[in-house]
């Protein structure tokens, strides 16, 4: 090969000539650094050729080569060029005849382009929960101009972030791919994450990022309805939820509330795949339907799915009001209102729609309704005329050894029975007990570890009884460990009283005070304790917000939890105990002083506050 100046070669017409030649052709047009392009020509009759050669122009170096020795297959010529450098280059092929010289057509050919390499991944996912970990690829420009690109989900149900970008020569960016959708169980889903591009080379545009192969098995919750979205205070909110789901077992759904100062965890009853949940509205504010929580076992797995519907809504203070009473013996309730308007009064027993007409006397008004001796909730829902007011009221029937027990969700319970609907109650009453009478006071809570305040207002107190009754499954069986602390001028201790625990009952005898339930780690130092699961929740934080870390062990444990940035900087730290039950929140992790990026929890277990037999990392990720 000869170094040449470069001429500028004008294409000359061989019509003149005897020798006929094609159009001189590059393959690939465009290619990398390091690769092999070829330029072929077919010419005949060869016979005539008495020399072929090819002029190479390299825009970079601003130099002209000149190739010999072309491979010869009858009548076709061609010269493979590796290409060294990343530049522009024309090419035009050259035979020499005794009757002159023919000169091709240009061809064109370029390694100045933008090239993507992907590290693509296969994922096989027998069941669905947006609480498994994303999964990130590596995008890697190995050209020489700038890489842009775009991304999508076919079909829609990936989330992948970003959803655009550029990447500089040599440069590489992740993208992480993770489920913003839940798919019918049963059924079999190919989901495919795309990267498109301007890499211009064959068949190069357009990226297979991950293919996620969804099924047959499956866990679906289907969007949260929510009564109403406005309400004054002292009404009820109620959403209503369902959870479809095939070759899994449901072992228990949380819904969590939020409200203006404090957040509330319900246990919901397993039964069908329809659930509601109600919470009562005691100051206005912002109330907050925050999260769905599902455990269940799959293939022998304990596994969880959270999801975070976040509907909000808004309380207002009204200065109209209405409460429930029931009359005795009848399955009737009033609903007696206060109002200067004129109110509209629906009874919502189940699928039936109902209005209930209403009575004024003065500044009240007073609807009766007859409800069904069947299991279910009733809401009463009360408009006000020229007004936006809503105020409704919600009571739940529960058949209990036959007879149908009443529980308001302001905390009335209008027929005692030894068991109740709501997670736990506190009640006192005369000793002469038995189930038909009524309760002379009582005080409920919705947590294990709320307060209690229990006042008598029949003297002398001590002539009372104090009995704690639970709903077992929320509190998971944990009966065993339940602790009573008493109030003192602000400080809270161990209690004297031991309640004696039953499967639904937990008796203690007290003057008036004030108490709390707790739960007591029982720690064993021969124990090895095991992690079954450790979750973060939400695993993909979108904006500021808090990431609730959660662990559920196989025996009462120390723990201590940390959480790493890509740096490998602490950026979180909690140590503490956590009990055998399912999902201990041992942290919640701010975002508000965190950067985008992924980052990592781990946590150590073991039964000395400093010793660990077990540690689990997890991966979690802040997009703001």
């Amino acid at each position: 090969m000869r170094k040449l100046l470069w001429l500028f070669l004008v294409f000359v017409p061989t019509l003149s000539f005897a020798l006929q030649i094609s159009s001189l052709t590059a393959n690939p047009v465009f290619l990398l650094k390091g690769d092999t392009v070829n330029l072929s020509i077919s010419a005949s009759p060869s016979s005539m050729i008495v020399k072929s050669s090819l002029a190479l122009y390299d825009s970079s170096a601003n130099a002209t080569y000149v190739l010999y020795n072309a491979q010869i297959s009858g009548n076709n010529y061609s010269w493979p060029y590796y290409v060294g450098d990343s530049s522009n280059y024309r090419a035009q092929a050259i035979f020499s005849t005794s009757a002159g010289t023919v000169y091709s057509n240009t061809a064109t050919f370029t390694t100045n382009i933008p090239a993507a390499s992907v590290q693509s991944t296969i994922v096989t996912i027998p069941f669905i929960s947006n609480v498994m970990s994303s999964y990130s690829v590596n995008v890697k420009n190995i050209g020489s101009q700038t890489l842009y690109f775009t991304t999508e989900s076919s079909p829609t149900g990936l989330s992948i972030s970003p959803e655009e970008g550029q990447i500089f020569s040599g440069e590489s960016t992740s993208i992480s791919l993770s489920f913003t959708g839940f798919f019918l169980p049963g059924k079999n889903y190919t989901l495919d994450a795309i990267l498109k591009s301007n890499d211009p080379r064959t068949n190069m545009s357009t990226y297979l990022l991950g293919r996620f192969l969804v099924g047959p098995d499956g866990l679906e919750i289907t969007p949260v309805e929510l009564s109403n979205t406005k309400v004054g205070v002292g009404s009820d909110i109620t959403a209503y939820f369902s959870i479809l789901y095939s070759d899994v077992t449901v072992s228990y759904v949380y819904a969590i509330w939020a409200t203006p100062n404090n957040t509330y965890t319900f246990n919901l009853p397993l039964s069908g795949n329809n659930f509601s949940t109600n919470i009562n509205t005691t100051m206005a504010g912002t109330y907050t339907f925050s999260k769905i929580i599902v455990g269940y076992t799959y293939n022998g797995q304990n596994l969880q799915m959270v999801l975070s519907p976040n509907i909000n809504v808004s309380v207002y203070d009204v200065p109209n009001s209405m409460n429930l009473t029931l009359i005795n013996g009848t399955q009737k309730v009033a609903a007696v209102i206060s109002s200067s308007s004129t109110p509209t009064l629906y009874a919502f027993d189940n699928s039936v729609n109902t209005q209930i007409p209403v009575v004024k006397v003065g500044q009240t008004w007073t609807g009766t309704y007859t409800y069904a001796n069947t299991p279910g909730q009733v809401t009463i829902t009360s408009s006000f005329q020229g007004t936006q007011t809503v105020i409704s009221k919600t009571f739940s029937r529960y058949m209990v050894q036959g007879n149908q027990n009443l529980y308001f969700s302001d905390g009335w319970i209008t027929i005692p029975s030894s068991a109740f609907p709501n997670p736990a109650l506190v009640a006192f009453y005369s000793e002469n007990f038995n189930p038909s009478s009524y309760y002379t006071g009582y005080s409920t809570f919705n947590q294990i570890s709320d307060s209690i305040s229990l006042v008598s207002t029949i003297t002398p107190a001590s002539s009372f009884d104090y009995t704690l009754y639970f709903n077992t499954e929320s509190v998971n069986g944990l009966l065993g460990n339940v602790k009573v602390y008493s109030e003192n001028k602000g400080n809270w201790y161990l209690s004297s009283i031991i309640p004696n625990v039953t499967i639904q009952m937990a008796n203690f005898y007290a003057k008036t005070g004030t108490y709390a339930l707790g739960l007591n780690t029982q720690i064993e130092a021969g124990q090895i304790p095991s992690i079954d699961s450790f979750v973060a929740v939400p695993a993909k934080l979108i904006g500021n917000g808090n990431v609730q870390f959660f662990l559920t062990v196989d025996e009462d444990c120390y723990y201590q939890i940390y959480i790493y940035d890509l740096r490998g900087r602490i950026v979180g730290y909690q140590k503490g105990t956590a009990l055998k039950i399912n999902n201990n929140l041992v942290y919640t992790l701010n975002s508000a002083q965190l950067s985008n990026g992924l980052y990592t929890a781990v946590i150590g277990i073991g039964n000395s506050p400093n010793g660990f037999s077990q540690s689990k990392s997890i991966p979690f990720v802040v997009v703001k």
